[in-house]
């Protein structure tokens, strides 16, 4: 009875698309979180592109990709129809606060994702990052014609929150000199 109960929840999880939990033995350490070394938060991917549709970029590959780099705070976000009414875009405003590359000389910078919600309708694109009002982020833009885009949809938006970039654990100033050791 045992085994079948596992094999349940097994399956289950594997069907709802949540991954088990593994146990901790008692005796296991628990583990020390350490600074990242600079040579290693280079090489470290941004996001585990869990999608398989996005390629892994590196805080290198971003910043060398990247036509803009800019430290900002969302003022607004709108949601549009394209020409056609078939997809659904969103243009976030951006107040920038510091820029590392491009894009000098704006003070609000529009920038446009894929998804957002029209009178009820919500269209999305799982590697699109969202933006909330009022919220600090680092960004990795590119030029599409006349649009900034964000590089490698989620990859190329860190939140900043009490001054720390998240999901790299490291400092904004230190993750600001890294940028700057990158640039040419």
């Amino acid at each position: 009875m045992i085994s079948v109960l596992v094999l349940w929840v097994i399956v289950g999880c594997a069907s709802t698309g949540v991954e088990p939990t593994p146990t901790a033995s008692p005796s296991a350490p628990t583990p020390v979180p350490t600074p990242t070394p600079p040579a290693i938060l280079a090489r470290t991917p941004v996001a585990d592109g869990s999608s398989g549709m996005v390629e892994k970029l590196t805080i290198d590959d971003l910043t060398v990709r990247a036509d803009c780099i800019l430290v900002g705070t969302v003022v607004d976000a709108q949601s549009k129809w394209d020409t056609q009414r078939t997809t659904i875009h969103t243009v976030v405003t951006i107040a920038v606060e510091l820029v590392l590359k491009g894009c000098s000389d704006q003070q609000q910078i529009p920038v446009t994702v894929p998804g957002g919600t029209i009178d009820g309708i919500s269209m999305g694109a799982s590697a699109s990052p969202s933006f909330h009002s009022g919220e600090r982020t680092v960004l990795f833009l590119q030029r599409e014609g006349d649009l900034w885009t964000v590089l490698g949809g989620f990859q190329g938006k860190l939140p900043i929150e009490d001054d720390l970039v998240l999901g790299l654990g490291v400092s904004l100033s230190r993750f600001l000199s890294r940028i700057e050791e990158i640039l040419p």
